[in-house]
């Protein structure tokens, strides 16, 4: 062989090495979203979702963890009734997984939580109990073929403020992996919510999670119909999948939420998105629960929400409302 030949050979070689790696790469970055042509073709519209749960006389706060590669996770609740321990009326666990086939396990439907914080003998501390199904839809553009979002009464442990660990028995990676740089093993755990209602006076909440289970890359709209009228409404979101871009990576930091033509996330007065998966910053990224108070246009009993993906591959888990000021 001579060394022409040699070196032609190894270039080739080379070429193909890098292009395979460059094909490997996108892949890899391409997880959890999709190219901009696909995103501009969704756009999905829900019927009108009505409340699943409403208090009157009652506020609420949430918090919420990414559970991505991990077995467990951490939940911190702020501001229910100062003092702490609170009379709560209500505490609803949300939780997503994405799994090969839409028939769950026991194991895939199971989950505990564990009040580390605060130490009251007025509850018992730990609770394990099967959730039950609020919906399913196609997966968020990783593995598998179906996401489902699960939900369980977690009253009897719940206090109010404090904090709350929750465990998964699904199986799965619970390596603690970067998402997009380590291997991707079904199930997927998303992450965790919990949505703590507790009296006060005069104020009414409504929670609204069945009928929301949809997922999307481009825009998604819907309107909450709620059973008071207000010009202002505290609302808080949770949802499945969001993520800044590829791992530690920018590029899907563009998603934009409105409320009755309000600004909201991008563009807006907060200066940041609702689907950024704020709750597992840095890593894992992947679930989202934030919230915001937002002066109404008009004084109405319908919120139309729109949310536009931009490539990001999003499922809303559960949308809690209150005309609270606070």
């Amino acid at each position: 062989m001579t060394k022409r030949l040699f070196l032609g050979i190894l270039a080739v070689a080379v070429a193909a090495a890098s292009a395979g790696t460059g094909a490997q790469e996108a892949a890899q970055a391409a997880l959890g979203a999709v190219d901009s042509q696909v995103a501009a073709a969704d756009f999905k519209t829900l019927a009108d979702v009505f409340p699943s749960e409403s208090y009157s006389n009652a506020n609420f706060q949430s918090g919420g963890t990414g559970m991505r590669n991990q077995r467990r996770g951490a939940i911190m609740i702020n501001g229910v009734v100062p003092g702490g321990v609170a009379p709560v009326l209500k505490a609803n666990l949300y939780w997503a997984i994405i799994t090969s086939s839409a028939t769950l396990t026991t194991a895939q439907i199971r989950i505990n939580i564990n009040r580390q914080w605060p130490a009251t003998t007025a509850k018992p501390a730990s609770l394990t109990l099967n959730g039950s199904l609020v919906g399913q839809a196609p997966q968020p553009c990783w593995a598998g073929s179906v996401i489902s979002v699960l939900k369980a009464d977690v009253t009897p442990v719940v206090t109010g403020n404090g904090l709350y660990r929750i465990q998964v028995f699904a199986g799965g990676s619970y390596a603690g992996g970067d998402p997009w740089n380590s291997p991707v093993v079904l199930p997927l755990q998303e992450g965790a919510s919990l949505v703590v209602i507790y009296p006060q006076s005069g104020a009414i909440t409504s929670v609204f999670d069945r009928g929301l289970t949809t997922m999307f890359s481009g825009a998604l709209t819907y309107t909450l119909r709620l059973p008071f009228s207000t010009g202002a409404v505290k609302i808080d979101l949770a949802g499945a999948d969001g993520q800044y871009g590829s791992s530690r990576s920018p590029g899907l930091a563009t998603e934009t939420t409105t409320i009755n033509g309000v600004h909201v996330g991008n563009t807006s007065a907060w200066h940041d998105g609702l689907w950024n998966g704020k709750s597992g910053l840095p890593l894992p990224q992947l679930w989202d629960n934030d919230g915001r108070r937002v002066g109404l246009p008009a004084v109405t009993s319908a919120l139309d929400i729109t949310h536009t993906a931009a490539g990001d591959c999003l499922v809303p888990v559960v949308n809690t409302v209150s005309n609270a000021a606070i």
